[in-house]
Protein backbone atom coordinates (compact mmCIF):
# COMPACT_ATOMS: atom_id res chain seq x y z
CA UNK A 1 0.00 0.00 0.00
CA UNK A 2 1.21 3.42 -0.95
CA UNK A 3 0.66 6.91 0.60
CA UNK A 4 -0.52 10.16 -1.01
CA UNK A 5 1.18 12.84 0.81
CA UNK A 6 1.43 17.00 -0.19
CA UNK A 7 3.40 19.72 0.42
CA UNK A 8 0.55 21.90 0.30
CA UNK A 9 -3.39 22.04 0.07
CA UNK A 10 -4.37 19.55 -2.72
CA UNK A 11 -7.69 19.27 -3.96
CA UNK A 12 -9.47 16.22 -5.07
CA UNK A 13 -5.88 14.60 -6.70
CA UNK A 14 -7.56 11.67 -7.83
CA UNK A 15 -10.85 13.69 -9.64
CA UNK A 16 -14.73 13.60 -8.78
CA UNK A 17 -15.55 10.25 -9.53
CA UNK A 18 -19.17 9.07 -10.70
CA UNK A 19 -20.81 9.35 -7.24
CA UNK A 20 -18.62 12.48 -6.28
CA UNK A 21 -16.77 10.96 -3.75
CA UNK A 22 -13.15 12.85 -3.56
CA UNK A 23 -10.30 10.54 -2.73
CA UNK A 24 -6.73 10.92 -2.11
CA UNK A 25 -5.33 7.43 -2.05
CA UNK A 26 -3.10 5.11 -3.71
CA UNK A 27 -4.73 1.56 -2.91
CA UNK A 28 -4.52 -0.70 -5.38
CA UNK A 29 -6.50 -3.94 -4.57
CA UNK A 30 -9.38 -6.06 -3.11
CA UNK A 31 -10.92 -8.38 -2.35
CA UNK A 32 -14.37 -9.57 -1.38
CA UNK A 33 -15.66 -12.61 0.85
CA UNK A 34 -19.31 -13.42 0.58
CA UNK A 35 -21.33 -15.38 2.77
CA UNK A 36 -25.20 -16.36 2.58
CA UNK A 37 -27.89 -15.76 0.34
CA UNK A 38 -28.27 -14.17 -3.79
CA UNK A 39 -28.88 -10.95 -2.00
CA UNK A 40 -25.31 -10.90 -0.61
CA UNK A 41 -24.12 -12.26 -3.46
CA UNK A 42 -25.81 -8.97 -5.59
CA UNK A 43 -24.74 -6.36 -2.96
CA UNK A 44 -21.35 -8.06 -2.87
CA UNK A 45 -21.38 -7.17 -6.89
CA UNK A 46 -22.16 -3.50 -5.53
CA UNK A 47 -19.12 -3.00 -3.83
CA UNK A 48 -17.51 -4.84 -6.30
CA UNK A 49 -18.51 -2.39 -9.15
CA UNK A 50 -18.18 0.57 -6.63
CA UNK A 51 -14.78 0.25 -5.95
CA UNK A 52 -13.41 -1.18 -9.19
CA UNK A 53 -15.25 2.94 -10.11
CA UNK A 54 -13.11 3.90 -7.86
CA UNK A 55 -9.54 2.52 -9.73
CA UNK A 56 -9.21 -0.32 -7.48
CA UNK A 57 -8.68 -4.11 -9.17
CA UNK A 58 -9.37 -7.16 -7.63
CA UNK A 59 -6.38 -9.20 -6.01
CA UNK A 60 -5.50 -12.12 -7.58
CA UNK A 61 -5.93 -15.66 -5.74
CA UNK A 62 -3.77 -15.96 -3.33
CA UNK A 63 -2.32 -12.87 -3.59
CA UNK A 64 -2.90 -9.82 -0.26
CA UNK A 65 -5.20 -7.30 -0.72
CA UNK A 66 -5.42 -3.46 0.22
CA UNK A 67 -9.07 -3.74 1.60
CA UNK A 68 -11.10 -6.81 2.39
CA UNK A 69 -14.47 -6.60 2.72
CA UNK A 70 -16.12 -9.71 4.00
CA UNK A 71 -20.09 -9.80 3.53
CA UNK A 72 -21.05 -11.51 6.22
CA UNK A 73 -24.45 -13.83 7.23
CA UNK A 74 -26.23 -14.23 10.39
CA UNK A 75 -29.27 -16.19 9.56
CA UNK A 76 -28.03 -19.01 11.99
CA UNK A 77 -25.47 -20.16 14.28
CA UNK A 78 -22.95 -21.80 11.39
CA UNK A 79 -23.58 -18.96 9.57
CA UNK A 80 -22.45 -16.35 12.43
CA UNK A 81 -19.25 -18.60 13.34
CA UNK A 82 -18.74 -18.81 9.46
CA UNK A 83 -18.41 -15.32 8.93
CA UNK A 84 -16.01 -14.65 12.10
CA UNK A 85 -13.65 -17.55 11.44
CA UNK A 86 -13.91 -15.47 7.64
CA UNK A 87 -12.98 -12.19 9.14
CA UNK A 88 -10.15 -13.79 11.25
CA UNK A 89 -8.85 -15.72 8.30
CA UNK A 90 -8.67 -12.77 5.89
CA UNK A 91 -7.26 -10.69 8.89
CA UNK A 92 -4.42 -13.45 9.33
CA UNK A 93 -3.93 -13.76 4.93
CA UNK A 94 -3.79 -10.01 5.10
CA UNK A 95 -2.14 -8.65 8.05
CA UNK A 96 -1.76 -4.77 6.78
CA UNK A 97 -4.90 -4.87 5.31
CA UNK A 98 -7.90 -2.41 5.64
CA UNK A 99 -10.81 -5.44 6.70
CA UNK A 100 -14.40 -4.24 6.72
CA UNK A 101 -17.13 -6.79 8.11
CA UNK A 102 -20.31 -5.83 6.36
CA UNK A 103 -23.68 -7.61 5.60
CA UNK A 104 -25.97 -9.03 8.32
CA UNK A 105 -24.02 -10.24 10.75
CA UNK A 106 -22.66 -6.40 11.18
CA UNK A 107 -26.08 -5.47 11.53
CA UNK A 108 -27.43 -7.91 13.93
CA UNK A 109 -26.99 -8.80 17.76
CA UNK A 110 -23.42 -7.18 18.86
CA UNK A 111 -23.25 -10.62 21.01
CA UNK A 112 -22.66 -12.49 17.98
CA UNK A 113 -19.76 -10.72 16.90
CA UNK A 114 -17.47 -12.29 19.19
CA UNK A 115 -14.33 -11.74 20.06
CA UNK A 116 -12.92 -9.68 16.54
CA UNK A 117 -9.50 -7.87 16.29
CA UNK A 118 -10.35 -4.32 16.97
CA UNK A 119 -8.79 -2.92 14.23
CA UNK A 120 -11.62 -4.82 11.93
CA UNK A 121 -14.11 -2.02 10.72
CA UNK A 122 -17.63 -2.63 11.76
CA UNK A 123 -20.33 -1.19 9.07
CA UNK A 124 -23.85 -2.05 10.94
CA UNK A 125 -25.61 -0.46 8.18
CA UNK A 126 -25.06 -1.57 4.54
CA UNK A 127 -25.97 2.82 3.80
CA UNK A 128 -23.22 4.02 5.57
CA UNK A 129 -20.69 1.62 3.57
CA UNK A 130 -19.97 4.18 0.74
CA UNK A 131 -18.55 6.74 3.47
CA UNK A 132 -16.38 4.22 5.53
CA UNK A 133 -14.93 3.22 2.08
CA UNK A 134 -14.66 7.23 1.18
CA UNK A 135 -12.85 7.31 4.79
CA UNK A 136 -10.53 4.24 3.94
CA UNK A 137 -9.19 6.33 0.40
CA UNK A 138 -8.64 9.51 2.22
CA UNK A 139 -6.65 7.99 5.86
CA UNK A 140 -5.17 5.58 3.55
CA UNK A 141 -6.56 2.51 5.81
CA UNK A 142 -5.90 3.87 9.45
CA UNK A 143 -7.91 1.35 11.27
CA UNK A 144 -11.21 2.84 12.98
CA UNK A 145 -13.30 0.31 14.54
CA UNK A 146 -17.12 1.32 14.00
CA UNK A 147 -19.11 -0.59 16.59
CA UNK A 148 -22.75 -2.18 15.39
CA UNK A 149 -25.72 -1.23 15.70
CA UNK A 150 -27.33 -2.34 19.78
CA UNK A 151 -29.91 -4.82 19.82
CA UNK A 152 -32.61 -2.29 21.65
CA UNK A 153 -32.07 -0.54 18.88
CA UNK A 154 -33.94 -2.93 16.59
CA UNK A 155 -37.63 -2.30 15.92
CA UNK A 156 -40.11 -4.76 16.17
CA UNK A 157 -42.13 -3.65 13.11
CA UNK A 158 -41.20 -2.35 9.43
CA UNK A 159 -42.00 0.57 7.61
CA UNK A 160 -42.93 -0.24 4.17
CA UNK A 161 -41.07 2.48 1.65
CA UNK A 162 -41.10 2.79 -2.26
CA UNK A 163 -37.63 3.84 -3.04
CA UNK A 164 -36.45 4.63 -6.58
CA UNK A 165 -32.75 2.54 -7.41
CA UNK A 166 -32.22 2.13 -3.56
CA UNK A 167 -31.36 5.88 -3.50
CA UNK A 168 -32.33 6.54 0.07
CA UNK A 169 -30.59 3.32 1.64
CA UNK A 170 -27.75 2.88 -1.03
CA UNK A 171 -26.98 7.20 -1.78
CA UNK A 172 -23.21 5.91 -3.59
CA UNK A 173 -23.69 2.66 -4.44
CA UNK A 174 -24.06 1.45 -7.80
CA UNK A 175 -28.14 1.74 -8.77
CA UNK A 176 -28.05 -0.43 -11.61
CA UNK A 177 -25.05 -2.97 -12.51
CA UNK A 178 -23.46 -3.81 -15.54
CA UNK A 179 -22.47 -7.46 -15.24
CA UNK A 180 -21.27 -10.23 -13.25
CA UNK A 181 -17.59 -10.85 -14.19
CA UNK A 182 -16.75 -14.49 -14.14
CA UNK A 183 -20.10 -16.40 -13.80
CA UNK A 184 -23.01 -17.42 -16.06
CA UNK A 185 -25.75 -16.84 -14.15
CA UNK A 186 -26.13 -13.09 -12.62
CA UNK A 187 -29.03 -12.30 -9.68
CA UNK A 188 -31.18 -9.18 -10.29
CA UNK A 189 -33.02 -7.82 -6.98
CA UNK A 190 -35.79 -6.04 -6.91
CA UNK A 191 -36.97 -5.95 -3.51
CA UNK A 192 -35.07 -5.93 -0.19
CA UNK A 193 -36.25 -6.59 3.50
CA UNK A 194 -39.01 -8.53 5.04
CA UNK A 195 -41.72 -8.04 6.88
CA UNK A 196 -42.81 -11.58 7.70
CA UNK A 197 -41.66 -12.00 11.38
CA UNK A 198 -41.77 -15.75 11.04
CA UNK A 199 -40.63 -17.10 14.16
CA UNK A 200 -37.45 -18.81 13.55
CA UNK A 201 -35.37 -15.96 11.36
CA UNK A 202 -34.05 -13.07 12.33
CA UNK A 203 -34.15 -11.24 8.83
CA UNK A 204 -37.16 -8.90 9.27
CA UNK A 205 -34.78 -7.69 12.06
CA UNK A 206 -31.45 -7.57 9.98
CA UNK A 207 -33.76 -6.05 6.83
CA UNK A 208 -36.15 -4.20 8.59
CA UNK A 209 -37.53 -1.21 5.63
CA UNK A 210 -39.09 -3.41 2.64
CA UNK A 211 -38.13 -1.37 -0.28
CA UNK A 212 -38.93 -1.70 -3.85
CA UNK A 213 -36.92 -0.71 -6.52
CA UNK A 214 -38.18 1.54 -9.29
CA UNK A 215 -39.09 -0.21 -12.46
CA UNK A 216 -37.08 1.45 -15.32
CA UNK A 217 -33.85 0.91 -12.98
CA UNK A 218 -35.01 -2.94 -12.83
CA UNK A 219 -35.55 -3.29 -16.96
CA UNK A 220 -32.63 -1.41 -17.39
CA UNK A 221 -30.26 -3.56 -15.38
CA UNK A 222 -31.71 -6.74 -17.02
CA UNK A 223 -30.91 -5.12 -20.27
CA UNK A 224 -27.20 -4.74 -19.08
CA UNK A 225 -27.11 -8.40 -18.22
CA UNK A 226 -28.42 -10.21 -20.78
CA UNK A 227 -26.42 -7.63 -23.27
CA UNK A 228 -23.33 -8.90 -21.08
CA UNK A 229 -23.77 -12.54 -22.07
CA UNK A 230 -25.71 -13.55 -18.48
CA UNK A 231 -28.57 -16.24 -18.10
Amino acid sequence: MKFFLTAGPMENPCGPDASGLKIRRFMKTFSIHTLGCKVNQYESRQIHQFLQAHGLSVSPPGQPADIVVINSCCVTSRASSKSRQAVRRFRRLNPSATVILAGCLAAGVSQELGNLDDTVRIVADKAELPKELEAIFSTAGKHNSIKPAKPDKIKKKNEIHIESGFSASQPAMPEILTDYAGQCRAFLKIQDGCDAFCSYCIIPQIRRNVCNRDVKSVIQEAKNLVGAGHR
